[in-house]
């Protein structure tokens, strides 16, 4: 949607990628410097908004902090206090380090979460916000957010809590301080909150147990950098509002895509890292992101004539062996799974697929995605519903790179890709209400031709 906002003369195409928790996204613009680089080094600066990238949604915690001013107190018939933080590895290190956090709790976390205990610090780093959540007399929703970071809620702004639509929520900038791995620093950033009152009949003695309260980032960095005679512009968003802009998360890797104006934008995936990219006919990975984002240096690994992807208008990895000998003008692949719901619902319109068009037209390819207790189940349900197309089982409990899941960067289930018989994506859809698409695609590929 953000296209609309560029003279469609001036975007040829952009590239969108995903970094697990870190999300990057490239412009391509029309060429006005002739560069040819190794290795680019890359400023960023802040922008205002989420977009282009989705909203990332990241938990507050209840420390169960007790509300000192009393003026305040006595306004408010409830009240809970929530805790967001910048810089959670910091401040979890800080607690192991005062033994306040038992050693095998953090270590769990250093291993899920890939945390560098190098470049954190054993001293308290005022890394967090606190929010106060409050029930006027008149059983209003009140909203204060610390945003000046000095444990003082009356001289901040109070929000009147009247929609959960949060894009009619004000942005509201906050202070906070992390640490970068040499020195304490100051930082603000853009957020909004979203609140969803549970249980209208608890919310006013029990709020803890009423509501759910998120923070969403609301900034992303932009940067500037050419390759060759062609000019770009990087866009990246650190999703769910946190300090750190790391590389080497779990699920960390990067493939390009070519997007075109014609193909519906809610159809399309942010990319992730650590696989190539292409810029220009050259292969490029992001060899760093320094902490904040601030500096992304890519790093040029070769020269690419074909690129490979999980959007429409990229072409499958390993295709070849996707197909399995198999020889048809189109393939559908669906990713489902027999604790999805709408995947089960989406079965019959999968069905009739396979009935409308010949194996030589079309091919299913259906690749489950399960609990090794469940493989008895899911073959169950393959002869339960008559899913008499090609199969494949990937194990949630045990994850592989090499899983077609993972190639393809499939997080949302159902998920369908229509590709041609050359391995180009023609079109990816991860809502049922999209198989209308896909069966006007299918329409107009198939049943129209002279």
């Amino acid at each position: 949607m953000w296209l609309r906002n560029y003279q469609p003369h001036v975007i040829k195409h952009f590239l969108v990628m995903k970094l697990s928790n870190l999300t990057l996204l490239i412009i391509f613009l029309l060429p006005f410097i002739s560069l040819s680089q190794e290795r680019i080094v890359i400023n960023t600066v802040v922008s205002k908004g989420h977009k282009p990238f989705s909203r990332g949604y990241a938990p507050v915690y209840d420390y169960d902090k007790k509300l000192a001013q009393d003026s305040l107190k006595r306004q408010l018939k409830s009240y809970k206090i929530y805790t967001y933080h910048f810089q959670i590895e910091q401040f979890r290190y800080y607690k192991y380090k005062s033994g306040l956090l038992e050693t095998t709790n953090f270590l769990n976390f250093v291993k899920e979460y890939d945390v560098d205990t190098t470049r954190l610090i054993n001293s308290e780093v005022n890394e967090s916000i606190d929010i106060l959540v409050g029930i006027s007399s008149n059983n209003d929703i009140l909203l204060y957010i610390d945003s000046n970071n000095n444990n003082e809620f009356e001289e901040n702004e109070r929000y009147l809590h009247k929609t959960n639509n949060i894009d009619s929520i004000p942005s509201i900038t906050v202070k906070y301080d992390y640490y970068n791995g040499i020195e304490i620093k100051s930082a603000k950033a853009k957020i909004k909150y979203e609140l969803t009152i549970t249980d209208s009949t608890k919310f006013v003695n029990s709020l803890k147990e009423a509501l759910y309260i998120y923070i969403a980032n609301d900034q992303h960095r932009t940067g500037f950098f050419a390759v060759d005679t062609l000019n770009y512009i990087i866009k990246i968003s650190n999703i769910f509002a946190g300090v750190n802009y790391k590389l080497d998360r779990s699920r960390a890797d990067i493939i390009t895509n070519e997007l075109e104006s014609n193909v519906f934008s809610d159809l399309k995936l942010a990319n992730r890292l650590i696989d190539t990219f292409y810029l220009s006919n050259k292969k490029y990975v992001i060899d760093k992101v320094s902490l904040t984002a601030d500096t992304i240096i890519l790093l040029r690994i070769g020269e690419a004539t074909r690129h490979f992807g999980y959007n429409p208008g990229t072409y499958l990895y390993d295709f070849d062996k996707v197909k399995s000998g198999r020889n048809s003008e189109y393939y559908l692949i669906d990713f489902w799974g027999t604790w999805c719901a709408p995947c089960i619902k989406l079965i019959p319109d999968l069905v009739n697929l396979s009935k409308t068009y010949s194996k030589n037209n079309l091919s299913i390819i259906s690749v489950g995605y399960e609990s090794l207790k469940d493989s008895l189940k899911y073959r169950e349900f393959i002869d339960r519903y008559e899913m008499n197309w090609q199969h494949i089982l990937e194990f949630r409990d045990k994850p592989n790179i090499s899983y077609l899941s993972y190639k393809l960067n499939v997080e949302l289930y159902p998920t369908l890709f229509l590709v041609d018989k050359n391995g180009l994506i023609i079109f990816r859809a991860s809502y049922p209400e999209h198989i209308v698409i896909l069966k006007e695609k299918l329409h107009n590929l198939l049943l129209t031709k002279p």
